[in-house]
């Protein structure tokens, strides 16, 4: 009577296995189909800035039209298919990120790009200082709400102010590299 019961145990046995690994299989799905809308959501949410694609447009802007983007509604016609959000005369939101467009004269403006949302500290604050055929950009960290208001209603802000919010200055483009002049680096004529 030995023999059965061990037959029995043994087939116990060898069920189980296969509905252990059903359950850990189930609970892994589960747990992945989880995690993949937690970060999706996350990365709608994220701040996404589009500085390199402004730029870009701004580019190709400035050589169809004399003149830069007079608002913020034609500085968003640079980046056709993105989902601007009018948030203002001279702002717009794209992807969790303010823009602040300020307009100085035809060839000057300045761009603050800051952060906002439930991810607002994993963003950077931006000002980019577009002039005819150059730009800087200058980058910081995140600022509170209240010194982004108080500090993108400047058009043209000082460097004590720069400095005092933490900007940096990242990237200066040259209005005339020597691609652009027919000279080499020495200063020759190609």
């Amino acid at each position: 009577m030995s023999g059965p019961s061990n037959a029995s145990t043994v087939f116990e046995k060898m069920r189980r296995i296969p509905f252990a690994i059903w359950s850990l299989a189930i609970v892994g799905v589960c747990g992945g189909v989880g995690y993949g809308i937690h970060h999706g959501q996350y990365q709608r949410q994220r701040p996404e800035p589009r500085i390199a694609r402004i730029v870009e447009g701004l580019d190709r802007y400035q050589r169809e039209h004399p003149t830069l983007p007079r608002t913020i509604t034609q500085l968003s016609q640079v980046l056709p298919g993105e989902p601007w959000k009018q948030a203002g005369s001279q702002s717009a939101v794209l992807r969790n990120y303010l823009y602040t467009y300020h307009l100085i004269d035809a060839y000057h403006a300045t761009l603050w790009a800051t952060p906002i949302g439930k991810y607002r500290d994993e963003g950077a604050t931006y000002l980019l200082v577009i002039r005819k055929n150059d730009y800087e950009i200058w980058k910081g960290r995140p600022l509170s709400p209240r010194d982004t208001e108080a500090l993108t209603a400047e058009a043209i802000p000082t460097f004590a102010q720069l400095s005092m919010y933490g900007l940096e200055r990242v990237y200066q483009s040259t209005a005339a590299t020597p691609s652009q002049s027919g000279t080499t680096t020495q200063g020759r004529s190609r």
